[in-house]
């Protein structure tokens, strides 16, 4: 059996420095936030004063997130401040750095149980630190650090390839909408009907519904069947009507409430991260199968507009920036847009007839690219592989493949 430690003993962490706007600059050296390591791109804020070393991330570091978006990271970059709600982590002699951080990965749905707070949770440093974690000898530590690496690094590959095919089909998807909203994926139908793009009008989305947007209704949820199913975030979030998710309410919605969907409506979410904010799908669906939550919009075409062409406007690039752009929230909160916003989304609007080939033509094309869906799910099961694997190695059940090693289950033995 293998001696069991804890988070506290294996390492010091050194909380980030608690910069504040006014302190932010256009040069020095940046100052790594949450938002960076979770996504490399997001802009930085500078500093051209000095702190002390403590605060300073030199490239290879650990550094771990502890409040809103909990997460383990090996700084990738030339030396920059670390801000508040980031621990700089340095491991003790006896603990292997990247033994550490993947520990860490494996153990974030732990942490997770333990933080405080709702929007912005957070966990404490007395919890942290007392998170068990097994600790055999530095050797054993570097051989279950090379196994996993070599795994991670084969997953990576192949996260790239399916990155690279999905990002393809985003790119090929944008162009066919642009050609279709445009009048260029029609020029020969026009052409042929003795029409000219002047018949195309410019509006806003208010024009074409039946009545305002609406939000929806998001009571707390049963853990039994019951005859009232409200859609949940997800149902839409792909932008593609997927029934499989929803939740029970246990209450009575009358027959005529505007909280019953029925086919051809559009949802729009008026809350989600800032990439997703906005995003839309049709009800496929039975009428007044489901109702909708208060984080979704509902929305129904008047006779100016057929729904399924209303439908592909509301995913052009240029009505989501502009739900982006007008996206309100606080540092915590999910960005919200709200009636006024969705109300005066820009639309172009051709005939009727015009709008029927639109749409005959996207699905045809669109058709072809639902491959889209299968890359999505397979990154998704190439980080749930990645837990996998975690979750053998810290128990014992991940082996070596070196036959002169004793037994990794022997080895890593420590419940």
């Amino acid at each position: 059996m293998m001696e069991i430690s804890t988070l506290g003993a294996v390492a010091d962490y050194y909380n980030g420095r608690a910069f504040k706007p006014t302190e932010w600059e256009e040069q020095g050296l940046p100052i790594i936030r949450i938002q960076n390591l979770n996504k490399p791109e997001a802009p930085y804020n500078y500093s051209n004063a000095v702190y002390e070393d403590r605060f300073l991330a030199k490239n290879g570091e650990l550094l771990f997130a502890w409040s809103a978006s909990l997460g383990a990271f090996i700084w990738q970059g030339a030396d920059a401040w670390v801000n508040q709600h980031i621990f700089k982590v340095t491991p003790k002699e006896c603990t292997d750095k990247m033994y550490l951080y993947y520990f860490l990965l494996h153990v974030i749905d732990e942490l997770y149980s333990k933080t405080h707070g709702s929007g912005m949770v957070h966990i404490t440093l007395k919890p942290f630190k007392e998170t068990l974690i097994p600790l055999p000898s530095l050797q054993i530590q570097r051989l279950m650090v090379s196994h996993i690496g070599s795994l991670f690094e084969k997953l990576d590959r192949a996260k790239e390839l399916v990155q690279s095919a999905l990002d393809s089909f985003e790119n090929r998807k944008a162009a066919i909408l642009h050609k279709a909203f445009s009048g260029e994926l029609t020029a020969k139908w026009r052409k042929a009907q003795g029409i000219g793009l002047d018949s195309w009008k410019t509006g806003v989305l208010l024009d074409f519904v039946q009545e305002k947007p609406r939000n929806g209704y998001s009571p707390s949820a049963v853990d039994f069947p019951t005859a009232v199913r409200s859609l949940s975030l997800s149902a839409t979030t792909s932008g593609t009507f997927d029934g499989s998710f929803f939740k029970y309410l246990d209450i009575v919605v009358e027959s005529d409430s505007h909280l019953w969907l029925k086919k051809d409506d559009i949802l729009i979410q008026r809350a989600n991260s800032i990439e997703k904010v906005g995003t839309s799908a049709l009800y496929t669906d039975a009428d007044d199968a489901f109702i909708y939550p208060d984080l979704m919009m509902r929305i129904r075409a008047n006779e100016k507009a057929t729904p399924h062409y209303l439908a592909y406007s509301l995913k052009t690039s240029k009505v989501m920036e502009y739900y982006r752009s007008n996206a309100t929230g606080t540092a915590g909160n999910m960005p919200k847009i709200n009636q006024t916003v969705v109300s005066n989304t820009p639309i172009i609007m051709p005939t009727v007839e015009e709008q029927r080939e639109i749409v005959r033509i996207l699905d045809t094309l669109l058709e072809q690219e639902k491959a889209a869906q299968e890359f999505t799910d397979i990154l998704e099961k190439i980080d749930c592989l990645k837990k996998v694997i975690l979750a053998h190695a810290f128990c014992g059940r991940l082996g070596t493949n070196d036959p002169d090693e004793e037994s990794a289950i022997d080895l890593l033995k420590w419940k």
